[in-house]
């Protein structure tokens, strides 16, 4: 698989999964103890929470109450998250009007090539804020604990939308029209050998 399939690959995995991060109530675990000793789990994403009651995983799922003040840090997170889904549309469809094989912008590829790359790239770094302030939060939670508030942990979310943004980075850092260096690089990770002891 060449450089320009790699990159257009890379990039719609990327925004495909971001699509998946954003929807999913996965973000944030939180796990409170009960005084009858039953467990309650909370699972918190960007527009709604998942609330499930002891060991039978039933879980009652509701949007966020819009009458209850939300963060800011949530509230920048969604509109984060969505501009990078949208930044995803044009990135993905200049990727692929830029390879080789299409030949409907013969004369100015290395301009698309060039647009594609910012736009790929503009949408992995809008993806890294939401993850960012949910590390921030569990990591707060960690340092400064509430045991009546329960125990925060990142979700399955919060791993899906670092992928979501390494693919969009790599799909754009991949369409960046260079001459030769990425396949020097690529011929050099082909080279090395990593020892194990």
């Amino acid at each position: 698989m060449d450089l320009q399939k790699s990159s257009v690959t890379a990039a719609f995995l990327g925004w495909i999964i971001g699509i998946v991060s954003c929807a999913l109530p996965m973000w944030m675990e939180t796990i409170l103890i009960c005084s009858d000793r039953t467990l309650r789990k909370t699972l918190e994403g960007l527009w709604r929470m998942s609330l499930l009651e002891g060991n039978s995983e039933q879980a009652g799922c509701k949007l966020f109450d819009s009458t209850l003040p939300l963060s800011s840090g949530l509230l920048a997170s969604r509109i984060f998250c969505v501009i990078s889904i949208v930044l995803g549309v044009p990135g993905v469809l200049l990727a692929v009007m830029s390879s080789k094989h299409i030949n409907c912008v013969e004369k100015t590829k290395t301009t698309v090539a060039m647009a594609a790359a910012v736009t790929l790239i503009c949408a992995a770094v809008m993806m890294l804020v939401p993850v960012g302030w949910y590390v921030y939060t569990v990591v707060v939670s960690l340092k400064f604990p509430a045991p009546e508030l329960g125990m925060k942990g990142l979700g399955k979310s919060f791993y899906l939308g670092c992928v979501s943004a390494g693919l969009l980075l790599t799909g754009g850092a991949l369409k960046l029209p260079c001459k030769k260096p990425q396949q020097e690089i690529l011929n050099f990770l082909g080279q090395c050998t990593i020892y194990m002891d």
